[in-house]
């Protein structure tokens, strides 16, 4: 599921305040800062909920979990394993939690994972949807598997073509795959949000337009990596990333937003 520790500031730390606030009567702030309140608030929540076990002001997989399937939201993981190691190192983790989408090599895998999405989401339900995979600056693989990714530009092989395929999310497809990956919008629910669990993928002026472009068509903050991914980054993405948001804006402006938002003013004014 989701593993969120304290000094994370995201856009899915919003979805954790906003959920533990729907347990805990001593609400935080919904800021999408992991602080010490919402550390607090975590310790408190697993009291109420009876649960003894879980590291301390950690939000775990396991109490994520609970927290997500106990609002009636969904989450969806998917996996490109045409590369085999990704099946030990990714699927076989995350299949303890979850039943991720699994893709193997082939052709169209876009209009697949979307297919595949739909089936399995309800509309305004989807929390949190993340695809694990190789991936590039402005590049995130779907069903192509390989580790040399590569821009149009860059193309060396003939024969291996993620873009004529559409195994790839990508800059230079963006134009082709946006009104398949606009159906997807519809079924996020008011805080989700999509990561990106690949190599790279918003590195560099391709990988922050590509992001952008991806938060705008979907609808919902976009995080990417800006470094080289390991197997910690099944749960949480290690190192640098880089988070868009539809439209533009910043991480505060998009938490206020939101329908169940608690400011630090509504605090004050209960006191």
């Amino acid at each position: 599921m989701m593993l969120i520790n304290e000094g994370e500031q995201s856009a899915r730390v919003v979805a954790l305040q906003i959920l533990l606030n729907r347990k805990n009567k001593n609400r935080v702030v919904t800021d999408g800062t992991f602080g010490p309140l919402t550390s607090g608030a975590i310790d408190q929540v697993r009291g109420l909920l009876g649960i003894s076990t879980g590291p301390k002001g950690i939000a775990d997989p396991g109490l994520c979990r609970l927290l997500v399937e106990n609002a009636g939201l969904q989450w969806i993981d998917s996996v490109d394993v045409t590369d085999p190691s990704i099946v030990g190192d990714v699927e076989v983790p995350l299949s303890k939690w979850t039943t991720p989408i699994v893709l193997g090599g082939m052709s169209s895998g876009v209009a697949h994972l979307v297919k595949q999405i739909q089936t399995r989401a309800s509309k305004n339900k989807l929390m949190m949807l993340r695809l694990h995979g190789h991936g590039a600056p402005g590049i995130v693989a779907v069903s192509h598997g390989s580790r040399h990714l590569y821009t149009v530009e860059e193309k060396k092989n003939p024969f291996l073509d993620p873009f004529q395929a559409q195994s790839v999310i990508s800059l230079d497809l963006m134009r082709t795959i946006k009104p398949l990956l606009e159906q997807l919008a519809p079924l996020f629910n008011n805080f989700g949000f999509v990561e990106l669990h690949s190599c790279r993928v918003g590195l560099g002026p391709n990988g922050a337009t590509f992001v952008q472009q991806l938060a705008n068509v979907l609808g919902v903050p976009v995080r990417a990596a800006l470094s080289k991914q390991d197997t910690q980054g099944i749960f949480t993405l290690t190192g640098e990333t880089l988070t868009a948001f539809p439209n533009g804006g910043r991480l505060l402006d998009w938490a206020k937003s939101r329908e169940e938002s608690v400011r630090k003013e509504d605090l004050l004014m209960r006191k």
